[in-house]
């Protein structure tokens, strides 16, 4: 039985039962409508071979890394410490083994994020001519991801700044949706501003979110196709142990997408100074966070590039006081160089 959900605005994510069309999900991200296409994909070769039985057959010793450890109840992953629950290099029959367990102690998730460049073959088995032509045709400006979990897994909310197009091939996801103009009230992470604390399923924890934001509710089951329009906040719960496919296409600048995200000039300043905080850490050399499913806070990868230049140039500027030493030392030296680039320029 599925849990309740902890908001007073609760509305279904509207359902079609019609074969969409590529104009369809265009226009639902143009318009910011999220919707769950019904028998979109079933005859797509990845409904009929893409079983638990079948990757592990086929990719069986291909190694492989697996977010595993992961409490049951927990309902926000973003703060845990990543390297912590991270195993790379595990065979993908472990891997299948662990994912596929009916009644599993915790939490474990595979992502092949990239799948044309870690799993390239079954990107046939996806008929992006059909669903979309433009990732078809463009593959560089899109990205794949393959995500096989347990039961119970929890993606945590978030928001991405490209279209998003989600398949279900295997297992059910119960979904939850708030639009932007509700951000003010999904207390966002002040260093990581795309993800949110919120739990869908504990009001008391989030009350504004309880009693202001209005929650799109759905689940998406085998064959069936989510839009998730841009800057859209979901969250995805695995009621059974799961396979789907995610597409990012159109995408866009990550600061413009903070700009069009509806945050209050509250939040805005607590993100800004928490970049801040995160840019001079990060350029005094401090060790930078490794969070499961999270970018570096922000301003850490300024802060670091930052220092990277700094001390290549602090270099630069040694060399040229030591080249400036030399030719002061041997000026002959300097006389011979000049008189060798005069001959070539004459020649």
């Amino acid at each position: 039985m599925e849990e309740p959900i902890s908001s007073k605005n609760v509305v279904p994510i509207p359902r079609i039962k019609r074969k969409a069309t590529p104009l369809d999900y265009d226009y639902l991200n143009a318009s910011g409508v999220p919707a769950i296409f019904e028998n979109q994909i079933t005859d797509w070769e990845c409904m009929h071979k893409w079983t638990f039985e079948w990757l592990k057959a086929q990719y069986g010793d291909k190694p492989g890394g697996l977010c595993t450890g992961i409490p049951l109840d927990l309902a926000v992953p973003y703060e845990l410490d990543g390297p912590a629950h991270l195993l790379r290099g595990i065979p993908f029959s472990t891997v299948i083994d662990t994912v596929a367990d009916p009644a599993p102690p915790c939490v474990s998730y595979y992502s092949a994020a990239h799948l044309r460049r870690l799993l390239p073959d079954l990107e046939a088995d996806l008929h992006l001519e059909q669903l979309l032509p433009e990732v078809y045709n463009t593959p560089q400006d899109s990205h794949i991801n393959l995500w096989i979990g347990t039961k119970g897994t929890r993606s945590g909310y978030h928001y991405d700044l490209a279209k998003n197009i989600f398949l279900q091939v295997r297992g059910r996801k119960r979904v939850f949706l708030v639009a932007p103009r509700d951000s003010p009230a999904m207390r966002p992470i002040p260093d990581s501003f795309s993800k949110s604390r919120v739990d869908p399923l504990q009001s008391g924890l989030s009350p504004e979110y309880h009693e202001k934001a209005t929650v799109y509710e759905g689940v998406v089951g085998p064959g069936e196709v989510l839009v998730i329009p841009p800057l859209w906040w979901h969250y995805l719960i695995g009621l059974d142990a799961s396979i789907s496919v995610n597409i990012w296409y159109d995408l866009r600048l990550h600061l413009a997408g903070m700009e069009e995200q509806r945050f209050t000039w509250w939040q805005r300043a607590c993100f800004w100074g928490s970049s801040a905080w995160g840019f001079v850490r990060a350029f005094l050399g401090f060790p930078r966070e490794a969070r499961l499913f999270s970018a570096p806070p922000g301003g850490a990868e300024a802060g670091m590039r930052a220092r990277k230049a700094l001390w290549e140039r602090k270099w630069a500027l040694l060399l040229s006081l030591l080249s400036v030493a030399f030719l002061l030392k041997y000026p002959h030296t300097l006389h011979s160089l000049s008189s060798h680039l005069s001959s070539l320029i004459r020649f």
